[in-house]
């Protein structure tokens, strides 16, 4: 079993999503896994993606990034797995 700190994208399944949520004007969305495969490559690692996200919405850099299965769309972030990741 991989581990989220040595986890490549290449290794987190599509059933899987990022919720990310800007800490500045409390924007939440959910990212696409394999979209993010498209930008940043099968061998990023997992753990380096929040590095790489900014919010559409003010450009900020501070965001949460909280990592999703579809058993887990309960509570305050069950509304993104209503969204169409972007």
């Amino acid at each position: 079993m991989v581990s989220y700190s040595t986890a490549m994208l290449a290794d987190v399944t599509d059933a899987y999503h990022y919720g990310v949520s800007c800490q500045s004007c409390l924007r939440s969305t959910r990212v696409s896994l394999v979209r993010l495969r498209g930008v940043l490559g099968d061998g990023y690692p997992v753990v380096d993606v929040v590095k790489r996200l900014r919010c559409r919405t003010c450009g900020s850099k501070q965001v949460t990034v909280t990592f999703l299965t579809p058993g887990q769309a309960v509570g305050n972030l069950a509304h993104l797995f209503e969204q169409q990741p972007v």
